[in-house]
This record gives structure tokens, sequence and C-alpha cells, in this order.
């Protein structure tokens, strides 16, 4: 598909959509067993409030919190599963997301960092250790996050050994809490590597408010199944890219969307050809 001869030691960034802010809609604990059945996961919905162009109105963004910690109620709170009070590990996604929520400047410990050692970008503190402790709640609370709106960004953290570089969307600023006036987000955030991942995932089930721009959600299924082995894996990866963008089957004009995937012969996978 490429115009240009590739060239093995550049990074890809087309799959990259950019910085973009968005408003937390709902949040919960969940376990998602296409992802891991062990691993309590922190789920949030955005609704989508800048750049007028971001081609989806609303999105998931997910937050994993670690194998040994569970939810007893239903996806409101968290606790560790030896029944003792323990923090999230500071190396899981969603230890990275309390780090920046509520780093205290004047503390031994580093300030995050976006991406990791690779860029080194320190990023201010959010400030929502009052924001919590006013409405009683603490980062085990799922409802706390709810109202609040963040710029967001695409980045890449390196594991090392067998799981090696992971790229993931994290809010790197704070713009509001539900109470306070939004401001417009910055148009595009500084290119980042490829999102791997082919794990199919079940349709979501919620309407969206809005039609997303179908040509650009071409583009992000076709960017990623570019390593797809053949046309079954290819629609695996599709629903992948659909739900992570809010979309299902009650969407407006996904109807074609889904017929594009599902030609084999004049489709999706012939572009590939």
């Amino acid at each position: 598909m490429a115009d240009t001869e590739f060239d093995p030691f550049n990074t890809d960034d087309s799959n990259d959509i950019g910085e973009y802010q968005g408003v937390v809609k709902t949040s919960s604990f969940e376990v998602n067993d296409d992802y891991d059945a062990e691993t309590l996961i922190l789920q949030w919905e955005l609704e989508i409030t800048g750049p007028e162009d971001f081609p989806f109105p609303t999105r998931q963004i997910s937050f994993t919190a670690g194998k040994k910690f569970e939810s007893p109620d239903g996806g409101k709170t968290a606790v560790h599963e030896s029944g003792k009070p323990k923090g999230f590990n500071s190396t899981s996604r969603i230890g990275m997301l309390i780090h920046r929520a509520f780093h205290d400047p004047d503390s031994d410990r580093p300030a995050p960092t976006l991406g990791g050692e690779k860029d080194g970008v320190v990023i201010a503190s959010f400030g929502l250790r009052e924001h919590f402790t006013q409405g009683g709640f603490t980062p085990f609370d799922a409802e706390a996050w709810i109202g609040l709106t963040f710029d967001f960004h695409q980045e890449t953290r390196d594991y090392g050994g067998e799981i090696g570089p992971r790229s993931f969307e994290m809010p790197i600023a704070l713009v509001a809490t539900e109470k306070e006036e939004t401001k417009p987000a910055t148009k595009k955030a500084a290119p980042a590597t490829k999102k791997p991942g082919t794990r199919k995932r079940a349709a979501k089930k919620a309407d969206v408010a809005e039609a997303p721009d179908w040509e650009k959600v071409k583009e992000l299924i076709l960017d990623a199944g570019e390593d797809a082995d053949d046309h079954d894996a290819l629609i695996a990866i599709a629903a992948t890219v659909l739900k992570d963008n809010g979309i299902d089957e009650n969407t407006d004009g996904v109807d074609a969307i889904l017929a594009w995937l599902d030609d084999e012969e004049d489709g999706a996978w012939a572009e590939y050809e």
C-alpha cells in the first residue's frame, strides 16, 4: 500500500490520531475477558470536546490496575484481594494516572513523564487531591473521575523483555472539573509509534451522538491492519478499532463500513493487494 520505499529504520505514526480533549462521562472498574480475565481495569467512556475535526464523538480509555485487585461492588470501587489496604502498582497504567493526578512537587518521588525515558518530558501535576478529598473520594472510587475534562495524547512506554514497547492514550493535562468551562484542545500532538495489538473485542452497545468521519475510520482500520495475516484477522483488528472509537452496530452509517470489511474481493482486504 505504501507509495514510498519501506524503511525498516523508521517508526510508523500513521495510527496516531493526535492530541484531543474529552470529558469523562462514565467510569468503572471492570474485568475484560478479551484483555485478561485476571486483570482489573479502570474503564472510562469519554465524550470528545475538541478539536472540532476529531473524527469520533466518543472514545474509550482503559487503565490496567493489576491482577491482585478486584471490585466487590460491580465496578464502583477496587480493593486488593488480600483485604488489606494496598496502593496500585506504580508501574501499572492506573499507577501512572494516579501519579499524574496527585503528584506532590515537594516530594522526593520523581515527577511523571511522557512516554517514559525516551521522551523525558515532565508533566505538571493535575492537582486533583483536594478535588477528590472534598468529594469524599480516593483513587479506589471509580466515579470520582466522572465530570473531569482532560487533554489526551498517545505515548509509548518500553516495558522491556518480551513485552517491549507499548503505545496507549493517556491524559496529559487537566482542563476542567465539571463546574468549570473547558478550553479548546490542541490540534495535533507529537507523533508516536503505531499501536500494537489485534485482540478481537465485543461490539459496544451504547448509541453515539453523531456519525464519525468514515473516511478517517477506514484509514485507521487499514493502518492498523497492515500486519493482518488474512481477511479474518483484518476483521478482528477492525472490531478493535471500531470499539476503541465508540462505534457499534447502532452507529449511523456503520453498515457501509461493515459491508466494506466483509467484501473480500473489492473491500478492505483488497486494498492490500
